[in-house]
């Protein structure tokens, strides 16, 4: 999941989490509630998307099983 939000701070340039206050920041983490990066950033490649939104399922077992895969 950490790998997925560097991720899509390199896409975006911005973090994929950002509320008002810390705990609500944490919240939004909890529920993986972040746009999709290409709402961010409509160049990134739909791709490269993909990936980011696979690194940062909401479900550990929908996330790849390690960097390597």
């Amino acid at each position: 999941f950490g790998l997925g939000a560097i991720l899509f701070y390199t896409l975006t340039g911005r973090a994929p989490f950002s509320a008002g206050t810390a705990t609500e920041t944490i919240t939004l983490a909890r529920r993986a509630d972040f746009p999709k990066p290409r709402a961010v950033a409509p160049a990134v490649p739909p791709a490269l998307e993909a990936v980011c939104l696979k690194a940062m399922a909401r479900s550990p077992r929908d996330r790849y099983e390690s960097a390597l895969h």
